[in-house]
């Protein structure tokens, strides 16, 4: 009995058909350390909003916090390289041309990520919100003037 494998094959196509058409699509480098921190960010901030509307405990948001601290620390390392646009990053040109503004922006974002920090150890909901708006205030005031719209 001979088995056919044209279903074999058609599915092969198609996954690779998909493959081609999805890949223009792919807005970021994934391996891109600056993405991926950008990413960490992100998750983290969405996992903590969460914690804070349901009640969270304190070793429970530690590593999640810790996450974001490390990423804070980083900041500055992430854009020593002048790569605006490439890889469809979403960097301006503004960052490297005003570096004395973007390293104070950064400077900011730090100070309410150790708020955010205290915030979380306390294990207490009503300042984890205050905290975690600062946060938000931070990444939006460096956004605002450094990153490009989505294209």
């Amino acid at each position: 009995m001979r088995v056919s494998l044209f279903p074999v094959y058609l599915l092969k196509a198609v996954f690779v058909a998909a493959l081609l058409w999805a890949w223009p699509a792919q807005a970021h480098d994934e391996h891109d350390p600056r993405h991926q921190a950008m990413e960490t960010l992100s998750d983290a901030m969405k996992a903590l909003v969460q914690m804070q509307r349901g009640g969270f405990e304190a070793d429970e948001a530690e590593p999640i916090v810790a996450a974001v601290t490390d990423v804070a620390e980083r900041m500055p390392a992430l854009f020593e390289n002048r790569n605006p646009g490439e890889n469809n990053n979403r960097a301006k040109p503004e960052i490297w041309d005003d570096w004395p503004g973007f390293t104070a922006r950064i400077e900011q974002f730090r100070g309410a990520v150790a708020g955010l920090a205290r915030a979380a150890e306390s294990g207490d909901s009503a300042t984890l919100g205050p905290a975690l708006n600062a946060v938000g205030q931070a990444c939006a005031a460096c956004h605002r003037p450094y990153r490009a719209p989505e294209s």
